[in-house]
């Protein structure tokens, strides 16, 4: 029996309870909410719809005058039964069904004067406690805003300090005369890769409010690499089909036995080596689509049903979830070309949870991403001077863009 039967309703009514109950599974975006029918949203929506927009209204003249009909001649009905002079068994016999009739119908009246009083108290119940959870829902939420305001101020007076002198070293290093290129190349790798550490620290810190979702095992398991389009590629008119990369630096976090094995292996077996941008599916749609980046939550189930193109598909070893922004300087205000890739990844799926491909309400939550916009720009400068980018040369058409970044919305993020 449904928990909203007649039936249902006047034995609670009697009883003087509710006749809704708590769902055993709450939905997720009710927190421990009144449900009816397991239908929370559509219950809620439409009652308090009903509950702003109610006004009481007068009972019709004829249904007033009917009530008090009956409950007069019921009344009557009693007197004539009962009183000494109607003696007579004939009268008796025809002012019983009018007092069995009149009965029923006061019955069913008290019936449903009763449900309304149980239901108007209830319901008056029932909108006081959304209202006081809805309260401690804000509350909590304030507080959790207050929370991360702190962790972001931490962040910025710490972290933000330190990424910016690793900047500084960075920005030296690759200012260095071609005089010294062999050892300022080493210098800029060295540096690269420190300030690359210092961006997977903060990386850990802003996901940190979703560590129970990652896994408190893999929240500082974030790594980082830089892989720069082949100068003469970028300096040509061939095609995305024979363009190529290589990986430039990599960071040195986390400190983890499977990372340093991936150092050892994956980074040992390409990173001297140029590959093929079309062997890699995000690298590919990164140029090709103009996309903000792309994001592989699952990366093995990607590779195994053949959804997914790499050069790498032994990586699935050391890694599962992965994301890639492009590198894009913008060389005269306006014009903007695609030098590279900035990557991260992490042991465990969905590492990235405000990079997911369905538009998330919560603007406040997409801080990593524009915090990898703004070290995106700084990058920009650094790659552009590791490849010694010239307008003056002939620049590859294929990684072009024309006009300036704008975001069109986070569920694509592309690149006009």
């Amino acid at each position: 029996m449904k928990n909203t039967t007649f039936l249902r309703r006047i034995y609670c009514a009697f009883l003087n309870t509710y006749p809704f109950s708590k769902s055993s599974n709450p939905d997720i975006n009710a927190d421990e909410s009144y449900f009816r029918d397991g239908s929370y949203r559509q219950f809620f929506l439409e009652k308090l719809n009903d509950f702003s927009n109610y006004k009481p209204a007068r009972f019709p003249f004829f249904q007033v005058f009917a009530s008090l009909c009956s409950i007069v001649s019921l009344v009557f009905a009693f007197i004539a039964y009962f009183y000494p002079p109607a003696t007579d068994l004939e009268i008796k016999r025809i002012v019983l069904p009018l007092i069995i009739v009149n009965v029923g119908l006061f019955f069913l009246y008290s019936i449903t004067i009763l449900l309304i009083w149980n239901d108007k108290k209830n319901y008056s119940n029932y909108y006081e406690t959304i209202i006081n959870e809805n309260i401690h829902i804000k509350d909590k939420t304030i507080r959790q805003l207050i929370q991360i305001s702190d962790h972001f101020k931490s962040i910025i007076g710490i972290d933000i300090h330190l990424l910016a002198e690793k900047f500084r070293d960075l920005d030296y290093f690759s200012g260095i005369d071609k005089i010294n290129q062999n050892q300022g190349h080493s210098n800029v790798k060295k540096a690269l890769s420190e300030y690359l550490d210092r961006i997977t620290i903060i990386t850990s810190k802003l996901f940190n409010e979703y560590k129970e979702d990652i896994g408190e095992a893999y929240i500082e398991k974030y790594a980082a690499c830089i892989k720069i389009i082949a100068e003469d590629d970028i300096f040509s008119n061939i095609g995305i089909e024979k363009m190529r990369f290589k990986t430039y630096s990599r960071s040195s976090l986390p400190n983890d036995q499977r990372y340093d094995r991936r150092l050892k292996t994956i980074s040992k077996k390409y990173d001297s080596e140029y590959e093929l941008i079309k062997e890699n599916d995000d690298f590919l749609t990164l140029i090709k689509e103009r996309r903000w980046y792309y994001y592989l939550h699952d990366f093995s189930t990607e590779i195994k049903s053949e959804k997914y193109k790499t050069s790498h598909p032994e990586g699935y070893q050391f890694y599962d979830s992965s994301i890639t922004f492009p590198i894009i300087y913008r060389y005269d205000g306006k014009t903007g070309i695609i030098l590279g890739y900035l990557c991260f990844d992490n042991f465990t799926k969905s590492a990235f949870p405000t990079c997911s491909e369905k538009p998330n309400p919560h603007e406040y939550h997409k801080v990593w991403e524009e915090f990898c916009c703004s070290q995106l720009d700084l990058l920009s400068i650094i790659i552009s001077r590791i490849v010694g980018f010239n307008e003056i040369k002939s620049i590859n058409p294929e990684l072009v863009l024309d006009s300036k970044l704008r975001k069109l919305d986070y569920s694509k993020k592309l690149l006009n």
